[in-house]
C-alpha cells in the first residue's frame, strides 16, 4: 500500500529506516542476555547484510532488487532464529 499512497522514493527510504530499526531490535535478545556471543554474531552479520540490500535498494531501485531483498528478508528471519534456537542449546 505504501507504494500506492506515498510513491516509490518514500516507500525505498522506509524499507531502509525500518532495517536500521531491525537491527537495533536483533540486538535485544544479546543486550538483556537471553543469548549469548553466538546469536550477537549472526545478529550482526545478518542484520547488517539485510541493511546493506535495503541501502542499494534505496539508492538504485530495480525490481530484481526488490525481490532479492524480500528473499533476504525472509531468509534473515530464519537464520536469525535458528541461531537463537543453537546459541540456546549450546
Amino acid at each position: 500500500m505504501l507504494p500506492v499512497t506515498h510513491g516509490n522514493e518514500f516507500t525505498r527510504l522506509m524499507v531502509l529506516l525500518y532495517t536500521l530499526i531491525l537491527l537495533a531490535a536483533c540486538l535485544l535478545p544479546f543486550i538483556y542476555g537471553m543469548s549469548s556471543w553466538l546469536y550477537l554474531v549472526a545478529a550482526v552479520v545478518l542484520s547488517g547484510w539485510f541493511c546493506l540490500y535495503a541501502y542499494w535498494l534505496w539508492r538504485d531501485y530495480s525490481d530484481l532488487l526488490a525481490r532479492k531483498t524480500f528473499r533476504f528478508s525472509l531468509i534473515h528471519l530464519s537464520l536469525l532464529f535458528a541461531a537463537l534456537l543453537i546459541d540456546h542449546y549450546l
